[in-house]
C-alpha cells in the first residue's frame, strides 16, 4: 500500500487478494483482480456509504521476479493455455496484398519471436515501400493457429494514448473480454490504465497480437536517437514490452527509435530490418503480376535495377503497364522514382539530418553499389554518430555482420543529390576514393577479384580510363581462365573504346585473342592490325613482335602456312634484335609446328630442338614440356613409338610438377594413342 485506505476497501481488497492467491493464481493477477473488486462502488450493511474509488489505485506491485506464483498446489505442470477459438479474430489489419514473395529469413525470425523466446515487441524497420506492413500482415496470417485474435492500429492518424486504449478495449470486448472496459470507465489517470492493460491481457490467459502500423508518425524525426513524441504512448509501448507474457506487439516504422528507459529490457525487443528484394524474389513478384507477366528477361532485369527490389515501385510500374508497354514505363522510370521520393518522404528524412556534414556523408556514401564495412563509410566522412543517424532514419541499413548497405532507391535519390549539390568534380572525387578503398581491400584479400572489379568500375566511372584499363590487363588472364569470357570481352571492349596508347593496344590484343580462340579469325586479324598500328606509332618493338606472332598463329589456324611463316619470321627478327630469347623460343616452336603440319619432320625437329635449348637455358619448364610433347608427336608419326613414349613421359612429368592439368590430359591422351597403335589395349 502506498498509503492508508478505508477499512471497507481494505476488507474487499484482502478478501479477493488472498482468495486468489489460495486458488493458485500469481501475485500480479491476484493483485489485479483485488484492485478491480475495489473499483465498483457498493453499499454494505456495515458501511452504507460506498467505499472510495481512489482507494483501488493505491495498492501497487513493484517486482523484478519472473515467476510470481507463491503456491504450487499440485505436482503436475501448470494447466496448458486454452487453444485459440475456431474463429480467429482480425481487426484493422494492414492488407498484405494479393501477392507476397520472399522475406523467408525475416518470416522465420518473427515466427520464432511470436511463438516463444524473450522478445515481446517485434520492430519491423525499413524505408517506405519496402513491405513492412505486408510482412506484419503475413506474420499474422502465419500465426492464426497460435493467437486468439489480432488488432492493428494505423498510426498515420496519430491517435492519442486514450484513443488507443479505447480501441483496444472495444477489440477485447469483441473477443469476449470486458475487464479492460471496466478500467477504461474508472476515474483513473491514463498512465494507470496503461499499467492495467498487460495485467488484463495476461490474466485472461489468451494470446493477443497488437500491431502498431506506420509508427514513424508517432516519432520526433529530428531527435537522435528518435523518440516517441507522446510520453503516454511511450509508456504504453514500454509497459507492454516489459510485462506481456503470451501476447505480443508488432511495430512497423520507417525510423528506428528507442522507448525503454532501462537497457535491461533490450532483450524484449527484436528489430527486423528489411533490405531490397533479391533479383530472384523480384522476378517471382513480377511473374505473378498480370500486367508484368509478359515482360522480357531484359525488362525484368531493368525493373530490378531501377526499382531496386522495392515492392512499392514495382507496383507503380505494374499500374502504369496496364495502359502502356513495360518498355514505355521504364523509359519514364524517373517519374516513378520521383513519386516514390514524395510518398516515402525521403526528401524530409534528408532535411531532418542534423547537420551539413552528415548530409554530405549521406550523399557520398551513396556511391557504393554493394554492402561495405565501416572502413568504407569512414572514408566518405562517416563516424559512429553519423552512421547511427542514417540507420535510425532507414537511410542506411545493416546487411549482415559488420556490413552496411543503402537501399537502391535511397541510393539513387542520394546519388542525384550528390551530383546536384557537389557537382561533377565532387562526384568524381568520391568515386576515386571508393576505387582506392576497393583496391586496398583487394590487395589485402588476395584472390578476391570482386574488389578489384569494383575498383576498376569506380575508376572507369570517374573518367580514369587508362587507370581502369591497366586493371583490366591484370584481370583478363584469371577471368579468362575461370571461364568469364563475356566479361573479359566486355571489359576489354570498354577499355579499347576509352583508353589511350599502350593500354588501348593491350585491350585490342586481348580482344584479338578472344576472337581467335572462338574461331572468328577475321575479327581477330582486325584487332591485331589495329593494335599493331598503335604500337608502330609508339615504337614499342616488343609488343610489335608479339602481335606479329599472334597474326602468324591466326594464319596457321586457317591453314595459310606461307603467310604464317612470313609473320613468324618478322616477329623472330625483332625478337632477335631485342635479345628477347623467350620470344625467340616461342616463335621457333611455332615454326616447328608449321613444318610438322606440312610433313617436313626433319625441319620441324630442328626448330623444336632450337626452341628447347633456349627454354632449358631460361628455365622455362612450361616451354620445355610443350616442346617435348611435340617431339614425341613427331616420333609417333614416324613410327618410333618407344622414342615417342620417352618424350611424352618427360613432358608429362614436368606438367605434373607444374600442375598443368590440361597439358597432362593432352599428353596422357597421346600416350593412349601410342599404346592403342601398338595393340596394348589394356595400357591404352
Amino acid at each position: 500500500m502506498q498509503q492508508s485506505i478505508r477499512d471497507d476497501s481494505a476488507t474487499t481488497f484482502a478478501s479477493r487478494f488472498y482468495k486468489a492467491l489460495a486458488s493458485g493464481e500469481p501475485v500480479d493477477l491476484a493483485l489485479s483482480e483485488a484492485r478491480l473488486s475495489m473499483s465498483t462502488p457498493r453499499s454494505t450493511r456495515e458501511n452504507p456509504e460506498p467505499h472510495s474509488f481512489v482507494d483501488w489505485g493505491i495498492p501497487v506491485l513493484i517486482t523484478s521476479a519472473g515467476d510470481l506464483y507463491l503456491f504450487n498446489l499440485d505436482t503436475t505442470a501448470p494447466p496448458p493455455l486454452p487453444p485459440p477459438p475456431a474463429g480467429f479474430s482480425k481487426v484493422n489489419l494492414p492488407n498484405p496484398g494479393d501477392i507476397f514473395v520472399g522475406r523467408q529469413i525475416e518470416q522465420r525470425r518473427i515466427a520464432r519471436a511470436l511463438r516463444g523466446g524473450d522478445a515481446r515487441c517485434i520492430m519491423i524497420l525499413g524505408p517506405g515501400g519496402i513491405g513492412k506492413s505486408s510482412l506484419a500482415a503475413r506474420a499474422v496470417e502465419q500465426s492464426e493457429e497460435y493467437f486468439h485474435a489480432a488488432f492493428a492500429i494505423d498510426c498515420r492518424s496519430t491517435p492519442t494514448a486514450e484513443q488507443i486504449l479505447l480501441e483496444v478495449g472495444t477489440f477485447l470486448i469483441l473477443n469476449g473480454n470486458d475487464k479492460f472496459s471496466q478500467v477504461i470507465e474508472a476515474p483513473l489517470e491514463t498512465k494507470q490504465k496503461i499499467e492495467y492493460l498487460p495485467q488484463i491481457l495476461n490474466a485472461v490467459r489468451s494470446r493477443y497480437l497488437l500491431i502498431f502500423d506506420n509508427f514513424e508518425d508517432m516519432l520526433d524525426p529530428t531527435g537522435e536517437p528518435h523518440t516517441i513524441k507522446d510520453e503516454l504512448i511511450r509508456h504504453l509501448l514500454e509497459t507492454l514490452t516489459i510485462n506481456l507474457r503470451e501476447s505480443r506487439v508488432i511495430v512497423t516504422s520507417r525510423l528506428d527509435f528507442v522507448f525503454t528507459r532501462d537497457n535491461r529490457y533490450q532483450g524484449n525487443i527484436l528489430p527486423v530490418t528489411l533490405s531490397d528484394l533479391t533479383r530472384m524474389e523480384t522476378f517471382r513478384l513480377i511473374g505473378n503480376i498480370p500486367s508484368l507477366s509478359t515482360a522480357t528477361n531484359e525488362e525484368k532485369l531493368l525493373i530490378h535495377e531501377k526499382a531496386g527490389g522495392s515492392p512499392y515501385i514495382i507496383d507503380l510500374v505494374a499500374a502504369r503497364a496496364k495502359d502502356v508497354s513495360v518498355g514505355s514505363v521504364l523509359l519514364d522510370i524517373k517519374e516513378l522514382q520521383k513519386e516514390f521520393v514524395e510518398t516515402t518522404l525521403l526528401n524530409k528524412l534528408y532535411e531532418w539530418l542534423p547537420d551539413d556534414t552528415t548530409k554530405e556523408f549521406f550523399r557520398r556514401a551513396s556511391v557504393y553499389r554493394r554492402p561495405v564495412n565501416q572502413d568504407f563509410l569512414v572514408a566518405m566522412g562517416g563516424d559512429d554518430d553519423r552512421i547511427g543517424y542514417l540507420l535510425h532514419k532507414s537511410l542506411l541499413c545493416r546487411f549482415s555482420g559488420d556490413l552496411y548497405v543503402m537501399h537502391t532507391n535511397t541510393r539513387s535519390y542520394a546519388s542525384d543529390l550528390h551530383e546536384q549539390i557537389d557537382g561533377a568534380s565532387g562526384l568524381r572525387e568520391t568515386r576515386i576514393t571508393a576505387a582506392q578503398m576497393y583496391l586496398s581491400a583487394g590487395a589485402e584479400e588476395k584472390g578476391d577479384l570482386t574488389h578489384i572489379l569494383e575498383s576498376r568500375w569506380f575508376y572507369y566511372s570517374a573518367g580514369e580510363y587508362d587507370r581502369a584499363g591497366e586493371m583490366v590487363q591484370g584481370l583478363t588472364e584469371p577471368l579468362h581462365r575461370w571461364g568469364f569470357i563475356d566479361l573479359v570481352r566486355e571489359l576489354n571492349e570498354e577499355t579499347a573504346e576509352t583508353a589511350t596508347g599502350t593500354v588501348k593496344a593491350a585491350a585490342l590484343h586481348h580482344l584479338g585473342m578472344i576472337h581467335q580462340d572462338q574461331g572468328r579469325y577475321d575479327e581477330a586479324v582486325a584487332m591485331y592490325q589495329e593494335n599493331l598500328k598503335i604500337n608502330e606509332e609508339l615504337g614499342d618493338k616488343r609488343v610489335i613482335a608479339s602481335t606479329l606472332h599472334q597474326l602468324g598463329n591466326v594464319h596457321y589456324a586457317q591453314g595459310r602456312y606461307d603467310e604464317a611463316v612470313t609473320k613468324y619470321h618478322e616477329s623472330l627478327k625483332i625478337a632477335e634484335e631485342l635479345g628477347n630469347r623467350s620470344g625467340i623460343a616461342r616463335t621457333l616452336h611455332q615454326l616447328g609446328m608449321i613444318h610438322y603440319a606440312q610433313g617436313r619432320y626433319d625441319e620441324a625437329v630442328t626448330k623444336y630442338q632450337e626452341s628447347l635449348k633456349i627454354a632449358e637455358e631460361l628455365g622455362d619448364r612450361s616451354g620445355i614440356a610443350r616442346t617435348l610433347h611435340q617431339l614425341g608427336m613427331i616420333h609417333q608419326q614416324q613410327g618410333r613409338y618407344d622414342e615417342a613414349v620417352t618424350k611424352y613421359q618427360e613432358s608429362l612429368k614436368i606438367k605434373e610438377e607444374l600442375g598443368d592439368r590440361s597439358g597432362i590430359a593432352i599428353t596422357l591422351h597421346q600416350l593412349g594413342n601410342v599404346h592403342y597403335v601398338q595393340g596394348r589395349y589394356d595400357e591404352a
